[in-house]
């Protein structure tokens, strides 16, 4: 490992490298810049299990500090302060930019900017070996843009479904697969998020990219860790879903409960595990420099240009904090009344409220009721943990209603079923006239409500129309889709790229107090639905959901749940 230690020859004592350090003033004024669109870019984070790691981020940014005490404890060396310069101005431009179009992804790229220019304006370079590593860790805050790591999600579940059909064609196991449903005589496996190594894989690049900060290694082996753990997680999931269905065939359901999730602690022991190891067989592979002393002898004049703090970079950092501080007051101004709940996310879900099969009629807008199921799915379940499905027909048509809980966060239906071989044709939101006593907003006296409704197609079945919508814990509806849910990735990169350009300044959408409730509704005909038939199933769909949307208000306290309990979804 490379341990160099710079030493300067003697020079004039008029001539000494000075630090800075910022008035607690100008502290405060430029993290009160910060502050909303912060809370709501944490809220985000919060909402995706797969960043929720960054709960224990001050304990490993303590530790990285801690870890370099007697290092960096020298201050001077400021060459490029121009450039940092315009860094810190341009920080400021970013978070203009964010508060007028309300980015919390941009105003965190503003704080990873302004930080870095505050810490070098307080140490210089040779100070920087200090909090750099820590600096670098903090950039596991700000997601990839885009969606990028929505898009992620999706391959690597169709990568991870993929992989474990070809092996279990190597172990012989009879079993269908199909874009993200892997299906045994025993049972029908959906590979959602916590099976396709999305919660784990950031967490484990994380912690990669954290022992390599730790242990000081170079960029180069930081890299090729962090590469490797990308190989080791999707290892252990194609592992996961291959023992689960192993499983099943000698009898043991590893695929719910608490069976499951010992399963996925086991493995992602071992693939900590296997990232440590592969620390150490790249340190014993890549080159490592033995420590030495190097003695820089520069002149005094040069010195006295790079090592001399700048009084103009003090006057900069002073006189541009207040405009950080009238950006936070503009975001104050312009946010949402509520503040979203950081601990959300957290909260223990309760059991969905049993209707029973009387919970709807036998005859609804015409259409009679067949079936009835009640379905308890595994944790996380992009299909909702708990589900009650009424199923109605009418002529040639079939549809099924559903009542899916809980979600923590807004979920396009679209995405689940096009992951399960369905064909996505069209989308749109439909505005619909509700009764004033079930509006959206019971105390505003609005009386529109909006539908998400997506036509779509899946080989021999034929077209099939979806309609859903999600109710929140204030009564209000919120029907959309997700930017991922069409398109490729250069057009969805652009519509967000349109869509953040024209945005207002403030935000138009009320944010949705989990947990959420999804109502939905798939129906499926023989023939070609007709304008007539979509007509009749968005009046059953509008029924319906008014119907379970009375009694959810109504009555939020579940009863006791209901033993009598399906393990497979019907859809």
């Amino acid at each position: 490992m490379e341990n160099v230690q710079l030493t300067s020859a003697p020079f004039g004592s008029n001539i000494r490298a000075t630090s800075y350090r910022m008035p607690s003033l100008s502290v405060l004024l430029i993290a009160t810049g910060y502050v909303p669109l912060l809370w709501w870019h944490l809220s985000s984070l919060l909402a995706r299990p797969h960043y929720q790691f960054v709960l224990i981020l001050p304990v490993l940014l303590a530790l990285l500090i801690r870890s370099r005490d007697g290092e960096g404890n020298e201050t001077g060396d400021f060459r490029w302060r121009y450039l940092v310069g315009l860094m810190y101005v341009g920080s400021l431009g970013l978070l203009i930019v964010a508060t007028w179009a309300w980015s919390p992804w941009l105003a965190m790229l503003s704080v990873l900017i302004g930080s870095f220019c505050i810490a070098w304006s307080s140490t210089g370079w040779k100070g920087a070996m200090r909090w750099l590593p820590a600096w670098v860790m903090c950039w596991v805050l700000l997601p990839p843009p885009f969606g990028s790591d929505e898009r992620l999600t999706l391959n690597l579940r169709h990568f991870t479904t993929h992989a474990t059909s070809q092996v279990l064609d190597l172990f012989g196991v009879l079993h269908a697969s199909y874009v993200n449903v892997i299906e045994v005589p025993q049972k029908k496996l959906f590979v959602a998020d916590a099976c396709s190594g999305v919660h784990s894989l950031f967490v484990l690049l994380a912690a990669s990219l954290f022992w390599g900060l730790f242990w000081r290694r170079s960029v180069l082996h930081v890299g090729l860790s962090m590469i490797s753990a990308f190989g080791i997680v999707l290892v252990e999931n194609i592992t996961r879903l291959v023992l689960i269905v192993l499983g099943l065939s000698w009898n043991m359901d590893l695929s719910s409960g608490p069976d499951h999730t010992a399963l996925g602690l086991i493995l992602f022991a071992a693939s900590v595990g296997l990232i440590i190891s592969t620390d150490q067989l790249f340190l014993f592979l890549l080159p490592q420099r033995t420590s030495r002393t190097i003695v820089a002898r520069t002149p005094s004049a040069a010195i006295a240009v790079e090592g001399v703090d700048s009084p103009k970079r003090r006057m900069t950092i002073t006189l541009l904090s207040p405009l950080f501080a009238t950006a936070g007051l503009a975001q104050w101004a312009t946010m949402p009344e509520q503040l979203p709940d950081l601990t959300a996310s957290f909260w223990t879900m309760p059991d969905l409220k049993e209707f029973g099969e009387g919970g709807m009629p036998p005859v609804l807008q015409g259409f009679s009721r067949i079936d009835y199921s009640r379905i308890q799915r595994v944790v996380g379940d992009p299909f909702g943990q708990q589900s009650e499905q009424w199923v109605y027909g009418k002529d040639s048509i079939v549809a099924q209603l559903s009542i899916d809980y809980p979600y923590d966060s807004f979920h396009d239906a679209t995405i689940c079923y096009s992951q399960i071989g369905w064909k996505i044709d069209n989308v749109a939101v439909e505005s619909i006239e509700v009764p004033a006593n079930d509006s959206m907003d019971r105390n505003s006296g609005e009386t529109r409500e909006s539908i998400a409704v997506v036509r779509m197609s899946r080989g021999l079945e034929g077209d099939a129309i979806l309609m859903f919508s999600q109710l929140d814990q204030d009564g209000r509806i919120h029907s959309r889709f997700s930017e991922q849910t069409t398109g490729s990735n250069l057009r969805d990169a652009t519509r967000r790229l349109q869509s953040f350009l024209s945005r207002p300044p403030t935000p138009t959408r009320h944010e949705a107090r989990p947990p959420l409730t999804q109502i939905q509704m798939i129906a499926r005909s023989a023939e070609p639905l007709t304008n007539k038939e979509t007509q009749e199933l968005l009046l059953l769909y509008i029924n319906f959901r008014g119907r379970a949307k009375q009694q959810l208000l109504t009555n939020p306290q579940p009863p006791a749940a209901s033993n009598n309990l399906e393990s497979q979804p019907k859809r």
